[in-house]
């Protein structure tokens, strides 16, 4: 980022000394949201190290996930799948929740349908509660925790650090 920072100062001719004098371009954008006591006076000289400071505060968090060879890209952090084994009527039966599967472009349908056979159980999906919600969560019957985190790394390549687990049944 430095680089590209600096290259541009270089070629606007902004490099005065050690540092750098911002033009209108770079106060009309990067500056906008800083508050008046915080943003440098127009004309000022900053060190190159400052702006590069500004220019990381001002952008956004994004990540990109490759699907069949595509390239997707989201804002923000990426969500983890979540997998939760708990109880069931009273801790005689269990079932495994598995959520998020949607934002590595997994369709939740086709994964409860690959899970039943698979692991010889049943699985259901039902949206999650909330007004604004979109995402779809998948309920496996049985205990079937160690079983998805295996399908999913061989079968969709996710990674172990995408995945989070909470078991919640009596050992």
């Amino acid at each position: 980022l430095q680089e590209k920072v600096k290259a541009y100062c270089e070629a606007n001719k902004l490099v005065e000394g050690s540092g750098v004098k911002p033009d209108d371009l770079i106060f009309a954008n990067l500056y906008v949201k800083f508050k008046e006591e915080d943003r440098p006076a127009q004309g000022a000289v900053i060190p190159l190290k400052t702006l590069v400071a500004h220019v990381k505060e001002q952008m956004s968090t994004w990540h990109s996930i490759v699907v069949d060879g595509q390239t997707q890209y989201k804002k923000g952090k990426p969500q983890k799948i979540s997998i939760t084994a708990e109880d069931r009527q009273g801790g005689r039966k269990a079932a495994t929740i598995i959520v998020n599967l949607e934002q590595f472009s997994i369709d939740p349908e086709a994964f409860a349908k690959a899970i039943q056979k698979k692991f010889s159980t049943s699985a259901s999906t039902a949206p999650l509660p909330g007004k604004n919600e979109t995402r779809t969560e998948v309920n496996v019957q049985g205990n079937v925790l160690r079983e998805t985190i295996e399908y999913l790394q061989k079968e969709h390549k996710i990674e172990a650090h995408f995945i989070t687990t909470n078991d919640k049944t009596k050992k």
